[in-house]
């Protein structure tokens, strides 16, 4: 079994807990001891992980950068583990967080081949319509987001893609006569080809660019890979 470093585990035990006391709890330690680790973390890579107030604790731009490298190396040792034990592929959590409109269809759709093929991949899909996404990714609270492409940082590694907008509140209104709207075409065709809606604009259409942002890591999983790929 491969031992994780007993700095980073104070490390990554702040990131679960959000604070010193919940982190010592969950270790089986004093706050003092989860404190002196974090210091001798700082001190060894020479910057501030995390800003200290009342409410607990906030990483830093340095503490994102080790948050993320500790998550692909914690993905990759896991991997590495169960090949000399010759265990199956290990558990591993990952969440996606996007707007509703664009998990509710396409994007789910998509990850059923990837739900097949790794069984061991615990994808979680969290709708989230008003949060700031790429704080939520530079927190550690999402692995991967949806955002719009010009929202992008330089740091991360994204995917443009147009992805597709759902309502079947606003289809059933549209079918009963209330209102109009718009809808993707994919979407809206059964619905034209039964007769429940009318075209209205000739066939025109609007751009709705986002796109797939994740932190890059030097060395991705084929399970993150195929996610990435399969995501459309």
């Amino acid at each position: 079994m491969i031992l994780k470093n007993d700095l980073l585990q104070a490390f990554e035990a702040i990131i679960r807990s959000g604070t010193v006391h919940g982190a010592g709890a969950s270790l089986g330690l004093t706050q003092t001891a989860i404190t002196q680790r974090i210091k001798a973390l700082e001190t060894g890579l020479g910057v501030t992980l995390f800003l200290r107030s009342r409410k607990g604790m906030t990483l830093t731009e340095e503490g994102q950068t080790l948050l993320q490298y500790t998550k692909a190396s914690n993905e990759l040792l896991s991997a590495y583990s169960a090949r000399l034990m010759g265990e199956e592929e290990p558990t591993v959590a990952l969440t996606l967080i996007g707007p509703t409109n664009a998990l509710s269809t396409r994007i789910a759709d998509n990850l059923v081949p990837i739900y097949k093929k790794y069984p061991s991949l615990l994808l979680h899909l969290r709708s989230d319509d008003r949060a700031n996404r790429i704080e939520l990714l530079k927190s550690g609270q999402a692995d991967l987001i949806i955002v719009p492409p010009d929202d992008v940082p330089n740091e991360l590694d994204s995917k443009p893609r147009l992805f597709v907008n759902e309502n079947e509140t606003l289809i059933r209104l549209f079918a009963e006569g209330v209102g109009f709207g718009t809808l993707t075409e994919d979407v809206a065709k059964p619905h034209l080809a039964s007769g429940d809606l009318i075209l209205l604009n000739k066939g025109q259409t609007l751009e709705d660019p986002l796109a797939l942002a994740w932190y890059p890591r030097p060395q991705r999983p084929r399970y993150f890979d195929d996610l990435i790929h399969g995501i459309k």
